[in-house]
């Protein structure tokens, strides 16, 4: 069994993952990119579409697994870990509580898009129905993104897993190293065609 802390190392992973995700997604995709690589977009459009559809997806999926407050034991989840913290730490535990309960409605709109569109489809609605009822935007996710960083640093600070300034200059590391990344990528492919 694993223990409290190598349950708050293994979110902090998950977490970078939600951030690069999220930062190659709006990348790709984000309207001052799309004008400015039309040309690359339109060299290849299937992969274009597959890459941002792909993130989509992993993006609903992650939103899942990070907020996840279900009955199934197996699943290591953010409010899981807050709720442990109840015992040592009630006060923190409220604090981190209060701000999943904040972007509740974001998080359900989210995870209704992975439950209904990518991991069983659902019968009585499009895809489009789902994604439209959801109202997912990419703000949106981004405030997920900001949240789940936010909760596993105070978890990690709590647990003296990882200090705070180390662990939120990784994740703007991670996001800036990974934006920078996709860009080049985006250039280089430009300057072949």
């Amino acid at each position: 069994m694993k223990t409290y802390e190598e349950k708050i190392r293994e979110t902090i992973s998950d977490v970078i993952e939600f951030t690069w995700s999220y930062s190659i997604w709006w990348e790709l995709g984000n309207k001052e990119n799309f004008q400015r690589y039309s040309k690359v977009r339109e060299a290849y459009p299937n992969f274009f579409r597959a890459m941002i559809g792909s993130f989509q997806q992993g993006l609903c999926v992650i939103t899942h697994r990070l907020f996840d407050e279900g009955k199934n034991k197996k699943i290591q989840s953010l409010p899981k870990l807050i709720s442990h913290l109840k015992s040592s730490n009630p006060s923190l535990a409220r604090q981190l509580q209060v701000l999943v309960n904040a972007e509740r409605e974001n998080i359900e709109g989210i995870v209704s898009v992975r439950h209904g569109v990518y991991a069983h489809r659902d019968k009585s609605q499009s895809p489009e129905k789902i994604y439209f009822t959801a109202k997912i935007t990419p703000r949106k996710i981004k405030s997920l993104v900001y949240l789940s960083q936010q909760i596993v640093v105070a978890l990690a600070e709590s647990a003296h897993v990882e200090k705070k300034e180390l662990l939120i200059d990784n994740f703007r590391h991670c996001e800036k190293d990974v934006q920078d990344e996709t860009l080049l990528i985006l250039q280089s492919v430009a300057t072949q065609l």
